[in-house]
């Protein structure tokens, strides 16, 4: 626990990677359209932009044949959903790692709009060093201070 009560381990664990598959394979050889396709399919809520940064990062990372054999695989690789949340994160789909720091936040006892609230500023002030703080669980002065001051922001320090 740090002076002002709240315990940063407990408040700020890795975030648990259970995003699902987000894209689609294909049985006879995937190609970069297709990828794009199944991205925007798998989530609605992005734009063909978002979709192509997202296919663009993964590609660049395994290649198109690769991230066909990634896609197939039963379950995913945590390093294979790993690098999706990096670049579904790079790419400005940031609702997931929103949603995952308010419910861990809740679970420390903040209340649920204060929760809500500094997840909220804390994604919005994020960059990939703080993604990287999260998924690593070791936590910088930089993120500290990013987190402090959400948690000021909203009313979620005790």
């Amino acid at each position: 626990m740090n002076e002002f009560g709240v315990p940063l381990r407990r408040a700020l664990p890795r975030i648990a990677l259970v995003a699902p598959v987000l894209l689609a394979a294909c049985a006879s050889g995937l190609t970069r359209e297709e990828a794009d396709e199944a991205f925007l399919q798998s989530n609605p809520g992005a734009s063909e932009v978002q979709a192509g940064c997202v296919v663009d990062e993964l590609v660049e990372l395994y290649g198109l044949d690769g991230l066909e054999v990634e896609l197939e695989r039963e379950a995913a690789l945590s390093s294979f959903q790993t690098d999706q949340l990096r670049a579904m994160f790079g790419c400005g789909l940031t609702a997931e790692v929103e949603a995952e720091l308010v419910r861990q936040l809740a679970a420390t006892g903040i209340e649920a709009e204060a929760a809500k609230c500094a997840g909220q500023e804390l994604t919005a002030n994020l960059d990939a060093e703080g993604l990287e703080v999260l998924l690593s669980g070791e936590i910088t002065d930089t993120f500290y201070e990013k987190y402090f001051l959400a948690l000021q922001a909203c009313g979620g320090l005790p």
